[in-house]
């Protein structure tokens, strides 16, 4: 075996403890985030006025008060916003579509911008907000979700091109004939993410160029949303969040507060900074939507499924339809011939939806792993048995096999560290003191897409290594991750790399979301290293100066930011 190989088996970072390369810096307080952002000087700040009824148009608004308010640099509205770009809803992912604000007098749910007022502080901006006079004529809302089941329709188009229905097999028939069978309903409610950090924004106008300091999850597609909204050449926009504190889906596209700082810096050729309240937060953010799940099992005697439905109704605002793939999971998750799911849309005047935390898998796996348990309650088998049972050996729909698959080895290893076998097999009968002690077990399943995902590495003279990528860190550690993967792949400590995120002048990457981030940029910062070693590597060895000259660079050793070719060193740095 090559000295290399060797090297590459004994010694490696990977998975090894390593301290947060962050950490230091948050918890001094000098990791920047957006609202604590003031290298463009002391800025003007802004404040949003929501709309207080949930459907119908403005007739009337007022802003003479605000505007004689002292400090108040400006106030817009429909009437003086300019115009903006138009939403292309044929676009992949909704992220990089435009994202228009005070656009017209149409009001589509509560809270929805009705006026922006900037001024000298926010507290000014506050209460002049506080004296905009606005009438409304209301129009007939549609809020009871469970009034209007039966007037669903189904989506225009769901997320990532996937198809809204799906069949395989007879479902009704393979149901009909089953042994044992489950048919029941579930609901979950409207969700909304709350991250630690608030929604900001500072714009900052450079001559043609706009500075946007914004907390978001995808850099490169914020730049586009912005760029599409303003109607300016994206080069022209530089996106910067190198910090986000948190974002749950809620981040991965922008929002009001940073359209309308963009806005309003190019008005005033000022800086402008804009905060959600916390309040604001759950209106202007938008939610997951509130759904109702249909699910439908059919068993044999041997708790082999034969039939699975899943159907759902969720709620979406007609301005801009949302449908969650709640239902995908049940594609995949279990074995059965029979099969059939499908996605609904309700018409509701309320917030619009939105991703949040595992959108659409998260409810969808509750109702499904629900309907299982009574299915194994009904058969009086043990649930983790029922889904081993049903586990397949392909794709069920598809027909394809998994890239990767471990559920039956997760289920059995779960079984013996809880000590499942032990636990009272009827519900309700273990206590500790007063209180009941319950044994639960559910299945999970998620898509993991691969973006393409770029990144540059660089070896400086002084021997440390800088990775830089507008991949973001939303608090789940990607500035720890890539440094202890390039420190790996160069053989260096991990106190010689710097790793720079989350501006867009960076190679772009796929950002943070679904659990893809870690995978896919560390996976270009591996390959990166590894290039960037070859040419380190050959110009060592093939440089008639070098220590190594003459060497072969395929057993050369990289270690403790050193270089060594059978035996030989080459120095560090």
């Amino acid at each position: 075996m090559a000295r290399a190989e060797e090297a590459e088996e004994e010694a490696t970072l990977i998975g090894q403890p390593l301290n947060r390369v962050d950490g230091p810096l948050k918890v001094t307080g000098r990791a920047t985030y957006v609202y604590e952002e003031w290298e463009a000087g002391p800025p003007l700040y802004g404040f949003i006025l929501g709309a207080t009824i949930g459907k119908g148009r403005i007739t009337r608004i007022d802003t003479t008060r605000a505007e004689h308010l002292p400090g108040v640099c400006l106030v817009m509205t429909y009437h003086n916003a300019p115009p903006q770009g138009f939403r292309d809803e044929s676009t992949f992912l909704e992220f990089e579509r435009a994202f228009t604000a005070l656009a017209d007098p149409e009001i589509h749910f509560h809270g929805e911008p009705v006026a922006l007022v900037v001024a000298t502080t926010f507290e000014q901006a506050r209460a002049a907000a506080g004296l905009i006079d606005v009438t409304y004529a209301v129009e007939p809302g549609r809020y009871d979700f469970a009034a209007r089941l039966d007037d669903a329709h189904p989506p225009k188009k769901m997320k990532i091109g996937l198809p809204a229905d799906t069949a395989v097999g007879d479902f009704a028939a393979g149901f009909a004939a089953a042994d044992v069978t489950v048919d029941q309903h579930y609901t979950t409610p409207l969700y909304s993410a709350q991250p630690m950090e608030p929604h900001a924004c500072l714009a900052v106008p450079q001559g043609e160029d706009l500075i946007v300091h914004t907390s978001v999850q995808i850099v490169d597609m914020a730049r586009t949303s912005i760029a599409s909204t303003l109607r300016m050449d994206e080069r022209r926009i530089h996106v910067v969040s190198p910090y986000v504190g948190g974002g749950f889906g809620s981040k991965l596209r922008v929002h009001y507060e940073t359209i309308l700082a963009a806005i309003a810096a190019r008005a005033l050729r000022r800086p402008v900074k804009i905060a959600l309240t916390r309040q604001q937060t759950f209106p202007l953010v938008g939610m997951r939507p509130t759904s109702h799940q249909h699910v439908r099992l059919g068993a044999g005697r041997d708790g082999k499924l034969v039939a699975i439905a899943h159907d759902v109704t969720m709620s979406t605002n007609p301005d801009m339809e949302y449908a969650e793939q709640t239902a995908v999971t049940t594609r995949s998750l279990y074995a059965a011939p029979n099969r059939a799911t499908s996605h609904r849309l309700t018409s509701l005047d309320l917030p619009r939806g939105e991703d949040v935390r595992a959108p659409g898998h998260a409810p969808g796996l509750l109702a499904v792993e629900a309907a299982m348990d009574e299915l194994a309650h009904e058969l009086s088998m043990d649930p983790v048995e029922l889904r081993i049972r049903n586990e397949p050996e392909l794709d069920p729909e598809r027909g394809v096999p998994f890239s990767d698959r471990h559920l039956v080895e997760c289920l059995r290893e779960g079984e013996r560290r809880f000590g499942w076998k032990l636990r009272p097999t009827k519900p309700a009968t273990l206590r500790e003191g007063r209180w009941l002690v319950g044994y639960g077990v559910a299945s999970a399943i998620r898509p993991h897409p691969q973006w393409a995902t770029r990144v540059r590495v660089r070896l400086e003279a002084d021997g440390t290594a800088v990775v830089q990528s507008d991949m973001t860190d939303i608090g789940t550690g990607t500035y720890t991750t890539l440094t202890q993967v390039a420190a790996d792949g160069l053989g260096l400590p991990p106190d010689r790399v710097r790793v720079e995120l989350g501006r867009s002048e960076f190679p772009v990457s796929g950002g943070s979301g679904a659990s893809w981030g870690a995978g896919n940029s560390s996976t270009a910062v591996h390959r990166a290293c590894a290039a960037l070693r070859e040419k380190l590597l050959a110009a060592a060895c093939g440089d008639a100066r070098s220590p190594l000259y003459g060497r072969d660079p395929a057993t050369a050793v990289l270690a403790d930011g050193s270089v060594r070719v059978d035996g030989a060193g080459g120095g560090r740095g």
